[in-house]
């Protein structure tokens, strides 16, 4: 399972981007966050965010911002390349989605969706016992 995963963050499209890297700048849609809201977001680590926005910077997809309100903070956002290969992706994953939805016979999606609600009510349940 870690190597699929490894393979499918690595892994680009006609996009140009991995989903490691959609996954970064997925939050940016919205508008610019401080590093560690953007961190928050996505669901990473700081240093990973750190990290991914650096490689994102170079290529010219995200830029950084010192904030105007605290000089400790910088502010990341979307360049216009950025929100076209956002965009791109986006496509693409809803392809693929679909493609992957289709593929399931009418059981598959109902048992799937019973499936799924039993993992959030576990999920909920975990969640208010901590």
């Amino acid at each position: 399972m870690q190597r699929a995963r490894g393979r499918a963050t690595q892994r680009q499209d006609s996009s140009g981007l991995s989903i490691a890297q959609y996954i970064i700048m997925a939050p940016l849609r919205g508008g610019s966050q401080t590093m560690s809201d953007l961190a928050i977001s996505a669901g990473v680590s700081g240093p990973t965010a750190t990290r991914a926005v650096t490689n994102l910077v170079g290529s010219g997809l995200v830029e950084r911002v010192p904030s105007g309100h605290d000089r400790r903070q910088v502010a990341v956002h979307l360049t216009p390349a950025g929100e076209q290969a956002l965009a791109l992706k986006e496509q693409a994953v809803r392809a693929s989605e679909g493609q992957f939805i289709a593929s399931l016979t009418p059981q598959q999606h109902e048992e799937g969706a019973i499936l799924l609600e039993r993992i959030a009510e576990l999920l909920d349940e975990i969640s208010t016992s901590w």
